[in-house]
């Protein structure tokens, strides 16, 4: 099993809706270089809270030895303060993060990680993703991979995980769990 994480919104409590709605509103064009200096120098100094169940859910899966990764829109510039918080809370092998400069969509930056990175590491396993965005969410699904809308997602899969399953147990349980 391989487990494909996203960040913001997902693992932790991210707020408000959108990091947009914190930026001044002259940067908000999404194409505007300065909206995302902007947003390195935001995350550089704000540490948003974890999601305590997102924790408790994960710390369950690891139990069936999945490779896990994480993959996020922020941009490279905020590699280490990203490390050094998922490191807190998660264990994780890759951290995949959105090259500086490029101003892509996020669904559009993870399809080519997806693609040119974590594939080639799935060698067989089934892929599960844990994400908030719908356009991400929708290209996992078109990618094979099964899609799990958070941070609902997290609240949803607590309740159904029992100590007593097997890996395959886990593997088909995932991969038929409805969260719609």
């Amino acid at each position: 099993m391989l487990l494909i994480l996203d960040v913001d919104y997902t693992l932790n409590r991210f707020y408000p809706p959108s990091i947009r709605d914190l930026a001044p509103p002259e940067l908000l064009n999404d194409k505007k270089p300065e909206l995302w200096d902007w947003i390195v120098d935001h995350l550089s100094t704000v540490e948003y809270p974890v999601h305590e169940t997102a924790v408790e859910v994960l710390q369950h899966l690891n139990r069936y030895d999945p490779l896990v990764v994480v993959s996020t829109g922020r941009p490279e510039a905020l590699r280490t303060v990203t490390e050094r918080w998922l490191q807190q809370f998660f264990q994780f092998e890759h951290l995949f993060m959105r090259p500086d400069g490029d101003l892509r969509l996020n669904a559009e930056v993870k399809r080519d990680t997806l693609t040119n990175a974590i594939l080639p590491l799935a060698e067989g396993r089934k892929v599960y993703a844990f994400e908030d965005d719908a356009e991400s969410l929708h290209m996992y699904q078109q990618s094979g991979v099964r899609p799990f809308p958070a941070p609902d997602c997290w609240e949803k899969l607590r309740p159904h995980l029992r100590d007593d399953h097997e890996p395959a147990e886990v593997r088909s349980f995932l991969s038929d769990f409805i969260l719609f």
